[in-house]
């Protein structure tokens, strides 16, 4: 199974810029070389659920395609509803599971900062087989003491990863920090995916930006192995 995680689009209304050009060009590669799902983890808008800037990216999204929406901390659930169709996998409460061959695909909702008890106990579901894969916004892990991490990390992230390191998921795929990183924890593999809008640097503990480009994280499932890597569509183009 192949997937292409996207995340932090930040669209705006206005599309004359270089946020909206990085997402049609993603689009448009996507579109050549589509995958089996894509998905969007969060802070798709800008401007704290914007219907005109979801309406920007449902346009763009390749005709047929399977999507699915993880929402961010920028995202209004009630307005992603409303302008995206209601088939692809989702709930009212964009907490659920897609099963594969050999594992499961979940998905869960911190757009308020956290994630509710109920979807902590979703990750200890006993249908979840081993060897699975989480889909959320924020990491549930820290990652450095940067300014994500310090000013804007997940609230109750600790107990988020206790239940993820108790559970049978083994890789966690993630965005929030706008950057790339892999790392070990206790019983699962950490995933964040860049920005396509504007990239911050980990590890600084002010705000430090930096060169955004039109990247995706491309997942490869091929029974229980599990592997990834980050594209940057400047360098795969040449």
């Amino acid at each position: 199974m192949l997937i292409y995680q996207i995340s932090d689009l930040h669209i705006h209304d206005n599309i004359d810029n270089h946020v909206y050009e990085n997402f049609s060009q993603l689009m448009s590669f996507f579109a050549k070389s589509p995958p089996d799902l894509l998905v969007l983890t969060g802070d798709l808008s800008d401007d704290d659920g914007s219907k005109q800037a979801y309406q920007h990216i449902k346009s763009l999204i390749p005709q047929n395609m399977n999507y699915i929406i993880v929402p961010g901390n920028h995202d209004k659930c009630s307005v992603i509803h409303e302008v995206f169709p209601a088939d692809y996998g989702r709930d009212n409460d964009f907490c659920h599971s897609l099963p594969t061959d050999s594992l499961d695909l979940v998905f869960v909702n911190t757009s308020s900062y956290s994630l509710p008890q109920k979807q902590i106990d979703y990750l200890g579901s006993k249908h979840i087989r081993k060897g699975s894969v989480l889909f959320i916004h924020h990491p549930p892990q820290l990652i450095s003491q940067g300014y994500m991490a310090l000013k804007h990390s997940l609230k109750n992230h600790k107990a988020v990863s206790q239940a993820i390191s108790k559970s049978n998921i083994s890789h966690v795929f993630c965005g929030h920090f706008h950057n790339e990183y892999e790392g070990e924890f206790d019983g699962y593999k950490l995933y964040l995916t860049p920005s396509p809008a504007f990239k911050i640097n980990l590890y600084s503990e002010k705000l430090q930006l930096e060169e955004p480009s039109p990247a995706f994280r491309e997942i490869k499932i091929d029974t229980k192995e599990v592997t990834s890597t980050v594209i940057e569509l400047s360098n795969s183009i040449g």
